[in-house]
């Protein structure tokens, strides 16, 4: 007979967790984005529209670090349900190309960017990174096992 304590405990597992601190990290960065996108509609003079301007590149770039690595981290998490070191570097190094071309198509009219679109360009420069980095170290660890293997 098993134990019903048994059953009930959560399994740990390096996905769930990728899956966990990616979403926290996208929900985060997306109500960091919300409460600062307020304040734009103020009418002032010339040093308060460039003060604002300032700080609203800092909050947008905050935010679409936090849900651009988050957003890497859950789809690296999908990744590595997948079978094969040579998927995991492709399907990262595809997905490198994908945020680099988000980035590029959001940020391309500069006189029509608004303060979702910068969170949106640094999040997808923030996910590319990232997603080029995991490429690498999917690589470097099918190096690395692959040099193992043949000094046994």
């Amino acid at each position: 007979m098993k134990d019903l304590g048994q059953e009930a405990r959560f399994e740990h597992t390096f996905q769930k967790a990728l899956f966990a601190v990616g979403s926290i990290l996208i929900i985060l960065g997306t109500a960091f984005a919300v409460f600062n996108m307020g304040g734009a509609d103020e009418q002032g003079g010339l040093l308060e529209a460039l003060s604002f301007g300032f700080s609203a590149v800092f909050f947008a770039l905050f935010s679409g670090v936090m849900i651009g690595v988050g957003a890497t981290l859950f789809i690296n998490g999908l990744i590595l349900g997948m079978k094969g070191n040579k998927v995991h570097m492709l399907l990262a190094f595809m997905f490198f190309i994908l945020s680099l071309l988000i980035s590029a198509a959001v940020i391309s009219p500069a006189q029509a960017s608004t303060f979702p679109m910068l969170t949106l360009f640094f999040s997808g420069m923030a996910s590319a990174g990232a997603f080029l980095l995991s490429a690498v170290i999917f690589g470097f660890s099918g190096l690395l096992r692959l040099y193992l293997s043949r000094k046994k």
